[in-house]
């Protein structure tokens, strides 16, 4: 019998490449989110960057409700 909750949620961890696939954004650009800590991410011993899923899907959403925000006040 394990001791592991059933509905655990698991991290999925992205790949630099993905990750700027997903924001259409340049290597420089997501290297500077991971640094910030505008989504989370993890730099591995080897120099390569791995992010969550989870924050960068955050990301879109909170970073698309300021370009509609900032839109809406130039209509104005």
């Amino acid at each position: 019998m394990s001791n592991k909750p059933l509905n655990t949620k698991r991290s999925c961890w992205l790949k630099m490449g993905q990750a700027m696939s997903m924001l259409n954004v340049s290597r420089d650009t997501m290297r500077s989110y991971c640094e910030q800590g505008l989504v989370c991410a993890k730099k591995l011993p080897s120099g390569h960057w791995r992010i969550e899923q989870g924050s960068v899907d955050q990301f879109m959403q909170t970073s698309s409700r300021l370009v509609v925000e900032r839109l809406r006040g130039l209509m104005l």
